[in-house]
């Protein structure tokens, strides 16, 4: 029975672990929309047309980093354990990153058919001034 009970509180612990970290990214996300909104001056005509095409390509682009991400870890504990497979790892490590150039190019085209030009250079700056928000906020926080 204490067995039980146990299990239990580890499950109502993690559960709640799980829902409060989701809930931060969910917030995350909803402060990122409402900067680049507001950082590029979208209309509600341009907004609508613009949120799938950037969360389709925002989607492909963090799996993108989160590959590149493992990859690293990998060459990091490959090089630690002196197990020589740096080298293949690196070619691996700039093939993703070269995958993410062609992802950007892909979507520029994508991204002028649904805003003007201007604002679409303008999101590559928005995009970048978020990343520095978020970093000042969290050392703020500790």
């Amino acid at each position: 029975m204490k067995k039980y009970i146990t299990v239990i509180v580890f499950l109502i612990f993690a559960s709640h672990s799980i829902f409060s970290q989701k809930s931060k990214m969910d917030q995350i996300k909803a402060e990122r929309v409402a900067y680049i909104t507001q950082e590029l001056s979208l209309t509600s005509a341009e907004a609508e047309k613009f949120w799938p095409v950037f969360n389709e390509y925002s989607e492909k682009r963090h799996h993108l980093k989160k590959e590149t991400r493992q990859l690293k870890r990998e060459m990091k504990t490959s090089i630690e354990n002196e197990e020589n497979k740096e080298a293949e790892l690196f070619e691996k490590i700039l093939s993703k990153e070269e995958e993410e150039i062609q992802l950007i190019r892909e979507y520029l085209p994508k991204f002028k058919s649904v805003l003007p030009e201007n604002k679409v250079y303008k999101l590559y700056i928005a995009e970048e001034k978020f990343k520095r928000y978020m970093l000042k906020k969290l050392k703020q926080s500790r």
